[in-house]
């Protein structure tokens, strides 16, 4: 990958507000580029990423205001980590999750995966919030919907347990 087509994913992206390319190079043989996203959801995504013929180092910072959400990236300092150098830091994580080599179309579809959790998230809140659902009705809810799924789950067993029995 090139930092043409950093560039490329990162414009075309739908749920970038703003692009702003900090510091580029593109002269062989390392090119690099350090550049700013805002998201539409109002979070930052920080881009470093230096590429020569034999290497490659990247950090994709992810935060909310001052807080960090998550920050994929390869620096060579956590040994211990199964997929060294490739590790992913969450927010209030100590110690770093291990990571496939992560590059700015995996973040990407990561970022598209966390906008879509979280707008289900907001819509089901607003539709409770307008339902006037106060936490005994949720409860209430939760105790339905398990109960569902159990008869729902026993229903399949007999089912497959006739299916099964009409053949002997």
């Amino acid at each position: 990958m090139t930092v043409s087509h950093i560039i490329v994913i990162l414009s075309t992206c739908d749920f970038i507000d703003d692009l702003k390319i900090i510091e580029i190079n593109v002269e062989p043989p390392v090119q690099s580029i350090k550049a700013r996203a805002h998201l539409k959801n109002g979070f930052l995504l920080q881009i470093t990423e230096s590429i020569g013929e034999d290497f490659r180092r990247y950090s994709y910072h992810l935060q909310d205001g001052d807080r960090v959400i998550k920050r994929w990236d390869n620096a060579p300092h956590w040994k211990d980590i199964r997929t060294y150098p490739f590790h992913t830091h969450v927010k209030d994580q100590e110690i770093p999750l291990e990571s496939k080599e992560m590059f700015v179309s995996d973040v990407i579809d990561e970022l598209k995966k966390m906008v879509l959790e979280s707008n289900k998230k907001v819509v089901i809140e607003e539709t409770l919030r307008k339902l006037d659902i106060g936490n005994e009705d949720m409860r209430e809810l939760e105790k339905i919907r398990g109960d569902v799924w159990k008869r729902e789950k026993k229903n399949r067993v007999i089912k497959s347990f006739k299916k099964n029995t009409s053949r002997l």
